[in-house]
C-alpha cells in the first residue's frame, strides 16, 4: 500500500466504511477487537495506526480486499433489513406513527428495488433489474420502474406490500444477484465510471459504498425507529 491517506470511518459495533480508497494494491489488513458505538474518523497511513485497543492495522494481519469488506458490510445489512421486518404483521409493516412519515414497507421496498436497479441496471451496463426479470412487479402489483425516488408523499402512503413473508423472496433474489455481481469483479473494476440519474457519474465504488451501503443502513435505522415506537426492538445492539 502507497503512503496515499485512506480516510476510514467506523459506525457501529464491527461496522467499517471506507469513505476513499487509497490508491495501490486495494488490499487492506484488519484485526477487530471490541470497541464502542460511537461514531469515530480514522486515518491510516502506510505503517498503520492504533486506536487504543479499538483497532490495529498491520501487514501481518489477515489480508482483506476492498471487495470482501464491500461484502462482509452488505451481509450485515442484508441480515439487519431481513431482521427488522420478518416478525411484522401487514398491518405493522404499514403503520404510520403521524403525517408526513413514510412506513416501513415503503422504506423497505424503495431500499431493496434500490439496489437491484443500480447492481442489475446501472452496474452492469442496463442489465435487466431481479424485479422485471422475475416478474415481481406482476407479482405486487407494482410499478415497473419506479424504486420510489422522487415519490410524492402521497404515493408513497399508497404503497402496499401483501406481506414480509411474501416480499422475503424478492429480496433473496436480489441479496443473491448482488452477491454473483461482486464475485465477478476484482478492486481494479471499482474505479470504472458509471452514470447514477440523477447523481451523475461516479465509480462502482462510490456506488456501492454511499448509494448502496450509506443508503441502505441509512433506511434499516428508519425502520429500527418505527420498530420501536410500536414496542418493538429495534437495533439489536
Amino acid at each position: 500500500m502507497n503512503s496515499q491517506m485512506l480516510s476510514i470511518t467506523l459506525l457501529g459495533q464491527n461496522n467499517l466504511l471506507c469513505d476513499r480508497l487509497a490508491s495501490g494494491s486495494g488490499r487492506l489488513s484488519f484485526a477487530m477487537h471490541s470497541f464502542d458505538s460511537q461514531c469515530t474518523s480514522l486515518t491510516e497511513k502506510r505503517h498503520g495506526f492504533i486506536l487504543g485497543t479499538s483497532l490495529f492495522y498491520s501487514q501481518r494481519s489477515l489480508p482483506m480486499t476492498v471487495i470482501e469488506l464491500i461484502r462482509s458490510q452488505l451481509e450485515r445489512l442484508h441480515t439487519g433489513l431481513q431482521d427488522a421486518v420478518k416478525d411484522l404483521t401487514p398491518e405493522q409493516l404499514h403503520w404510520r406513527p403521524s403525517e408526513g412519515c413514510n412506513h416501513i414497507a415503503f422504506s423497505l421496498w424503495h431500499y431493496v428495488r434500490t439496489e437491484d436497479n443500480l447492481i442489475r441496471f446501472v452496474l452492469q451496463n442496463r442489465r435487466p433489474t431481479v424485479w422485471l426479470e422475475q416478474a415481481w412487479n406482476e407479482r405486487f402489483g407494482l410499478d415497473r420502474v419506479a424504486q420510489g425516488t422522487g415519490m410524492s408523499p402521497e404515493d408513497a402512503v399508497a404503497l402496499r406490500l401483501p406481506s414480509a413473508e411474501e416480499f422475503l423472496p424478492y429480496m433473496h433474489a436480489v441479496w443473491q444477484a448482488t452477491e454473483e455481481y461482486l464475485r465477478s469483479i476484482t478492486d481494479g473494476d471499482l474505479e470504472t465510471v458509471f452514470t447514477v440519474r440523477p447523481l451523475g457519474e461516479r465509480p462502482a465504488v462510490q456506488v456501492l459504498t454511499e448509494n448502496v451501503l450509506t443508503h441502505g443502513f441509512s433506511h434499516l435505522g428508519e425502520m429500527w425507529v418505527l420498530r420501536g415506537l410500536q414496542g418493538f426492538k429495534g437495533s439489536p445492539v
